[in-house]
């Protein structure tokens, strides 16, 4: 007799790019965030199956009373829009986390889409320096606290150039 308490629940399997875009179609709220979801935290191949549909996509989930206290529920679509969109335009997901206050970059590392190369002490406000897995691109990212936990993605500032000095020879000089 086994103990199933002690049994891991199975996860269940992901949707299908066709489940996602009949959710994404329905016009139904609540199929749509729970796509939306599946979106922003889904591979890229998912983003890439949907690609050939983010126009109908957009419009189908456009004017629709998503709701949401602090932050519109409304934002959840528009960021799994964007993914879809930087897939349609070849453009890494990564470029898209600048636009969404709730990629975690802990999160990101178990999934594998980024590798956490640094981070201040950890707290309630802390600076993440990261690398996308996918492309390379490396990001700076601001973990803040509000109502709510939030984190805002940008990239490092480019290294300012040295000015070239020209510096005078014994030669030159006299």
């Amino acid at each position: 007799m086994s103990d199933s308490g002690s049994a891991t629940p199975a996860t269940p399997p992901a949707p299908s790019p066709q489940d996602v875009l009949a959710d994404l179609t329905s016009r139904d709220v609540s199929r749509i965030l729970r796509a939306s979801s599946t979106i922003n935290w889904g591979s890229r191949e998912l983003a890439e199956a949907l690609a050939p549909h983010v126009r109908r996509i957009d419009t189908e989930t456009d004017n629709l009373d998503y709701a949401g206290m602090l932050h519109s529920n409304a934002n959840h679509v528009v960021q799994a829009v964007s993914v879809i969109t930087a897939a349609a335009e070849g453009r890494c997901v990564c470029t898209t986390y600048h636009g969404w206050m709730f990629y975690e970059p802990e999160k990101l590392e178990q999934l594998g889409r980024v590798e956490i190369l640094s981070h201040t002490e950890p707290g309630w406000s802390m600076t993440f320096e990261c690398r996308c897995t996918l492309c390379d691109a490396t990001y700076s990212v601001e973990q803040g606290d509000y109502h709510y936990m939030w984190w805002q993605w940008s990239k490092p500032p480019k290294a300012a150039k040295r000015p070239k000095l020209r510096y005078r020879t014994a030669k030159n000089v006299g």
